[in-house]
């Protein structure tokens, strides 16, 4: 997906404070310039090498407690959540409506994260129409792979997928499930470190993309990662910025993720924080 110009804008408000390096501004603005087909994740990344050089690495270190914290949090209500799910007619579905709901715990994309908010979305939630037409695409998929692959997104939420993953286990044990998470400290977003905070790797095989990018940029990867993205029967990508920098490529895929911004919400012709299950055949 090509940066909109919402997206331009959104990342020029983040370097005013810095108007006076007239230097860095230059390059920032050259960049945003010749960005051709980039998706905003990839930019940004670019972006925060530029920070880099003028002032240093990116205060990521402020999301450790952030991330610890929320997984915690729902750490403490997976059992009543997994009661939920095996209460529901369909335990899949619904595990995979509160994955995505998970989605709700992003730093970046929210003006403010609210940790009751969060858990008012997680008990009162419905499946939309077109949620339920991707859902019977999604098992159809399922029911005929082999190998299946999740690209998380954020703290918590994958504490959320953890439990969807294991309920596709349960549907389909014929699947090889490999879970792909950042490859550094990148905001809130999931990496090794929550994978075994909240016990994903005690389910599937965990992989990261190689690198400190919110999103999964397909050309910025490793060979390795880049085989695990190409030998997947069936792939779930989980988030904004993973829809950012993935869609519109070569690859079939399930996206799961809440509208959480301006940009996204007229995209998608919805109200904010609306979930979306949007299949995508490859081009």
């Amino acid at each position: 997906m090509l940066m909109s110009q919402g997206c331009i804008d959104c990342l020029r408000r983040s370097f005013t404070k810095k108007k006076e390096n007239v230097a860095f501004i230059h390059e920032v603005e050259e960049l945003l310039k010749n960005r051709n087909d980039s998706s905003a994740p990839e930019i940004v990344y670019y972006y925060n090498q530029i920070h880099k050089k003028y002032y240093g690495e990116m205060d990521n270190q402020k999301f450790i407690s952030i991330k610890s914290r929320f997984n915690q949090l729902v750490l403490s209500m997976e059992i009543e959540i997994q009661k939920k799910i095996d209460e529901s007619s369909d335990p899949l579905f619904t595990s995979l409506l509160l994955a995505r709901i998970g989605n709700y715990i992003d730093f970046e994309a929210m003006e403010k994260v609210d940790s009751e908010q969060f858990i008012q979305l997680l008990f009162h939630f419905e499946a939309s129409t077109h949620d339920v037409e991707t859902y019977q695409s999604f098992v159809e998929k399922c029911s005929k792979a082999e190998k299946f692959l999740i690209v998380v997104d954020n703290c918590g939420e994958i504490v959320l997928d953890k439990l969807f993953v294991i309920e596709l286990k349960k549907k389909f044990p014929q699947l090889k499930i490999t879970a792909m998470v950042r490859g550094g400290l990148v905001s809130n977003d999931a990496t090794l470190e929550d994978a075994k905070e909240s016990g994903l790797d005690k389910v599937c095989e965990i992989v990261t993309n190689g690198m400190a990018v919110a999103g999964t940029v397909y050309r910025l990867l490793g060979e390795n990662e880049q085989r695990i993205i190409d030998e997947a029967d069936v792939i779930v990508s989980k988030g904004q910025a993973n829809y950012e920098s993935l869609s519109g490529g070569q690859f079939h895929i399930f996206y799961s993720f809440l509208c959480k911004c301006e940009m996204f919400s007229k995209r998608f012709n919805v109200p904010p924080l609306t979930g979306m299950f949007v299949e995508e055949c490859a081009r």
